[in-house]
């Protein structure tokens, strides 16, 4: 093979997932070869960060290039209705970064830790009697362990079990603006069943259209026609980006295998993304250090256990709620009460954020009806 000594870890993919897997085995003595031919990138989104991220990682105590995000958060429906919530009513806190330097940051430190890195391309992957050939754009490679960290579209999990399902991944177009501020979160539900958002960014700003990718139609034309019913300010340079994430929605999807006796697949690749608000930069880190742990301890296959005990739950519940989420009808009726009741949606944040379950927050509505009435039909 051209790619020299074997190694005992290969991680195909240098995003969050795989820099902090590659850091955590190779801090321990591992022999860890990374592969990724493009990170780090800019990627298709704002860089939203929560403050679990921070906790879960000591090393990001050190990263410093973000901020707060304290805007205004607006909701449209597909008739039109808006209403907005304070930075102090929403559910989740969170700052804003780049995550070119996000992803560098946690590169970094895998390569500190004693990660090898090789800026190629991963073309395939092969199950031998004993380890995994890597085949990529600049040679072939040898590994006791592969760890899949290569995204929505893994060819790790591809060879093992198959891709990802069309209809558990969301597809995004978007258009990014470094020449214009915005300080608010907007989203738009259209009548199509897609969703408009107008973010902030850390030194940017960004709108944003995204659908399923199993029922996704003409989605240029749609950021197209986003853009042009914005401001002015809206319609300068910009640059144009598709970008794909997990959103799983299928009953069984989590289910599926993600470890075995010698490999496994983590963040992006396992679907591991909360299918609500998207967020999987957490379940990346936390799936990385839980993989890192069974492969020290010698049981990759003990990865599947600890993830599922560690936040499997919180992934299969967002799934159900997503399944389950109301149609255009539903929220164009919530959105007219919205509008006019600020009681309303002070009980609908308030609860909400205790249990999230719309039957109790109905129930809290109706005792507090006499108000609510008196705001729907006076404003």
């Amino acid at each position: 093979m051209t790619g020299g000594a074997r190694h005992d870890i290969a991680v195909v993919g240098a995003g969050p997932a795989g820099s902090v897997v590659a850091s955590e085995l190779a801090k321990s003595g591992a022999r860890v070869l990374l592969f990724d031919h493009s990170h780090p990138r800019a990627k298709p989104c704002s860089g939203f960060l929560t403050k679990e991220v921070f906790d879960l990682y000591e090393p990001l105590r050190d990263f410093h290039d973000h901020r707060p995000f304290d805007g205004r958060r607006s909701y449209t429906t597909p008739k039109g209705r808006s209403f907005s919530i304070t930075p102090h009513q929403a559910l989740t806190q969170f700052n804003l970064s780049s995550r070119l330097l996000f992803d560098q940051f946690l590169l970094d430190n895998a390569l500190q830790c004693g990660a090898e890195l090789k800026k190629e391309k991963a073309t395939s992957v092969e199950r031998l009697k004993s380890g995994w050939k890597i085949e990529t754009n600049g040679g072939v490679y040898a590994a006791d362990i592969i760890v899949g960290a290569d995204g929505v579209r893994s060819i790790v999990r591809k060879s093992l079990i198959g891709p990802i399902p069309r209809q558990d991944i969301v597809v995004g177009v978007g258009a990014t603006y470094h020449k214009c501020a915005h300080e608010e979160l907007d989203t738009v539900f259209f009548k199509s069943g897609g969703i408009g958002f107008v973010l902030p960014g850390y030194n940017f700003s960004q709108i944003v259209i995204a659908s399923r990718l199993n029922t996704a139609r003409k989605m240029t034309f749609l950021l197209k026609t986003f853009r042009e019913s914005l401001p002015e300010k809206w319609s300068g340079p910009a640059k144009v980006w598709t970008g794909l994430q997990p959103s799983p929605i299928s009953k069984d999807f989590f289910k599926a295998k993600c470890a075995g006796d010698n490999y496994c697949f983590i963040g992006d690749a396992a679907g591991h993304c909360d299918s609500l608000n998207g967020e999987g930069v957490p379940f990346a880190i936390r799936g990385a250090m839980l993989a890192a742990k069974a492969i020290l301890a010698g049981k990759p296959e003990e990865f599947d256990e600890l993830w599922r005990d560690s936040y499997a739950l919180r992934l299969e519940e967002a799934s159900k709620k997503t399944r389950r989420a109301p149609g255009a009808h539903f929220i164009n009726l919530a959105g007219w009460a919205l509008s006019k009741s600020p009681s309303l949606i002070e009980i609908a944040v308030s609860h909400a954020a205790k249990e999230r379950r719309l039957k109790n927050i109905l129930l809290k509505a109706l005792t507090n009806s006499p108000k609510i009435i008196a705001e729907l039909m006076t404003r």
